[in-house]
């Protein structure tokens, strides 16, 4: 009768006790890399998400710089209307003379009404 040998973490067979110590050494090496590529994986991906954080904290540094900027441009466009309309009432009327590369900011006044 054989002596067989049985590998201790997957129960296979093997003939010779060097045969199983060589499984066993390749089952373990396997593991160890697997679990060496999911600590990998799990270090990019904690790397990717403290990156993620740094990045939504500059995209909402520059959203409150546009929000200050828009009420700022909101602050000076009425002080420019109340201006507008106390020199209108003293005076019935105020001229302005358009460059043709100004057409959008006239439009812009205009619709600021």
């Amino acid at each position: 009768m054989k002596k067989l040998y049985c590998h201790e973490y997957s129960d296979e067979l093997f003939e010779t006790e060097e045969e199983c110590a060589e499984s066993e050494k390749k089952y373990i090496a396997a593991a160890e890399a697997k679990k060496k590529a999911e600590e990998e994986k799990l270090a990019a991906q904690k790397k990717k998400e403290s990156e993620r954080a740094v990045r939504a904290k500059e995209v909402e540094a520059a959203q409150k710089k546009v929000h200050e900027a828009r009420k700022a441009l909101q602050e000076a466009q009425a002080e420019y209307r109340k201006v507008l309309d106390a020199f209108c009432r003293d005076y019935q009327a105020y001229h302005m003379s358009v460059k043709p590369d100004d057409w959008f900011g006239l439009l812009e006044d205009f619709l600021s009404f």
